[in-house]
């Protein structure tokens, strides 16, 4: 009996035992979590306190500096704060803690070293955007398994693009509507000016307690003085905030003959990647519409042949080819059409109607001035078939020469038929000018009183006019005096 109530005891003994143990972990493990956890806690609270004592001392420096307290060197280690505040930009500066008065701070242990040697891989310390203001700790804390670099809050995305812009909203043909929108969400706006070439061109003035956005509506008229055009605000405490950039562009009515021009070919082959300098040959307003010639030659072209036939044919289709030619270098989205210079300049629904158009009339032998003539062997006929001279280019000629392009020093053709008639021989040219300005003809093929014929092979260039899109074009740069300040066109 005594050694049976013994046993009893001794068993209970020892599941008390463990079950005092068991109680004992949980409660161990219970104090370690909730001390763990509130040490957690604890550092991300201590975070957010030092955050807001920041914002405060940053507040008061600001308000009495006009300026943010940081270390001017900029801190690039941003890997994990870029995008939390959707207003930040891409500068972050380490906020000078010897500019706060009275400040003491749990973290930030690393700001010493960085004033006096900034790097990158020292992270206990607090920056600010330059942008928002925001306050950031860049070692961050780690709770619940996730990090936080700062005081969590929403923030609305603020567009600043959207709220100081100017924008052009109408397009016409001598003038421009451009928008002005302005705010100022923590003072009024005080006046707002627009500027054109950096020179004031008319003020808005508001009430100072005004603070929604304001919009203005300005009709600039289109000229070569005024180009670069942005505005400026001014608010209730003088400080000065300037807006985007826009170039107007010059009314196309504007340009002048002689101005010089870049111009897009469209051939990447010619110029500069296809862009070759051109002057205006007739402006917009002109019975011809808004033509430009190529400064210099743009190729050359060879006419003639080695036969009279080939010849022959090529004289008669001078105009014609050399057009052609010029053509290829018409890019559609400049132009409506294209040609050489010494065609006919005339046009119509937007198309040069009489380019190709010469004497249709052809040559018959022999002139008066022959006093005696064979026929060339194997001519049926007395008709050449050649055609006579025409005066096409003299509209041309006329229009150079009052622009002063008309000399380039080179020798370039003109689109048109000249007839050339001596005691013994007649010849068939294409007119060009000379490096020197003087009119010659080129001889292509002829026919001499003694039956014998002729033929050549003569190479010059040629200078493409091509008819621009004067309503859809824009002029968006230089005042065209020069090859270096050429006007640039767009859409």
């Amino acid at each position: 009996m005594i050694k049976k109530t013994i046993k009893s005891k001794k068993g209970i003994t020892l599941v008390t035992l463990s079950i005092a143990i068991i109680i004992m972990l949980i409660i161990t493990s219970t104090l370690i979590f909730n001390i763990s956890t509130g040490t957690k806690v604890k550092a991300l609270n201590d975070m957010y306190h030092d955050i807001e004592k920041l914002k405060d001392k940053v507040d008061i420096y600001y308000s009495k500096y006009r300026s943010i307290p940081v270390v001017k060197t900029k801190y690039e280690n941003i890997e994990n704060i870029v995008s939390i505040n959707p207003n930040d930009n891409n500068e972050y500066y380490v906020i000078d803690l010897e500019a706060l008065e009275n400040i003491t701070l749990s973290y930030g242990k690393d700001y010493g070293k960085y004033k006096s040697n900034p790097s990158k891989t020292l992270t206990d310390l607090y920056v600010m955007n330059a942008r928002s203001h925001k306050v950031y700790y860049i070692k961050g804390i780690q709770f619940d398994h996730q990090m936080y670099y700062t005081i969590p809050e929403e923030s609305t995305k603020v567009e600043l693009s959207e709220i100081l812009k100017l924008e052009v909203i109408g397009e016409g043909r001598d003038y421009t509507d451009v928008q002005i929108h302005a705010v100022n969400k923590m003072t009024g706006i005080k006046k707002v000016t627009l500027m054109i070439d950096e020179q004031p061109y008319k003020t808005f003035e508001y009430n100072t307690n005004q603070r929604e956005v304001k919009k203005e509506i300005e009709k600039i008229e289109l000229t070569k003085e005024k180009r670069d055009c942005y505005f400026r605000i001014e608010d209730e405490e003088n400080q000065i905030k300037t807006s985007n950039h826009i170039t107007l562009g010059i009314a196309v009515s504007k340009l002048e003959a002689g101005d010089y021009i870049k111009y897009d070919t469209g051939v990447t082959s010619v110029g500069d990647n296809g862009i070759v300098m051109f002057r205006v040959l007739y402006p917009e307003n002109s019975e011809y519409g808004l033509q430009i010639i190529s400064d210099k030659n743009i190729v050359d072209v060879t006419l003639g042949g080695d036969t009279w036939g080939l010849a022959r044919n090529s004289y008669n289709n001078a105009i014609r080819n050399l057009n052609n030619v010029a053509e290829e270098y018409m890019n559609e989205k400049y132009a409506y059409d294209a040609r050489c210079v010494g065609s006919i300049p005339t046009v119509k629904d937007k198309i040069f109607v009489d380019k190709d158009k010469g004497t249709e009339t052809t040559v018959v032998l022999p002139p008066d001035e022959w006093t005696s003539y064979t026929k060339p062997f194997e001519w049926l006929s007395d008709d050449t078939g050649c055609y006579d001279t025409d005066d096409n280019y003299k509209i041309d000629e006329e229009a150079l020469k009052k622009a002063n392009i008309w000399i380039t020093q080179e020798n370039y053709w003109f689109a048109s038929h000249n007839v050339y008639a001596s005691s013994s021989y007649m010849g068939f040219d294409v007119n060009y000018a000379n490096s020197t300005g003087e009119l010659h003809s080129g001889g292509v093929c002829g026919v001499y009183s003694n039956g014998d014929v002729a033929h050549y092979s003569d190479e010059r260039g040629i200078r493409a006019c091509i008819l621009l899109k004067s309503s859809m074009i824009k002029i968006t740069k230089g005042d065209g005096k020069s090859p270096e300040t050429a006007y640039v066109i767009g859409l």
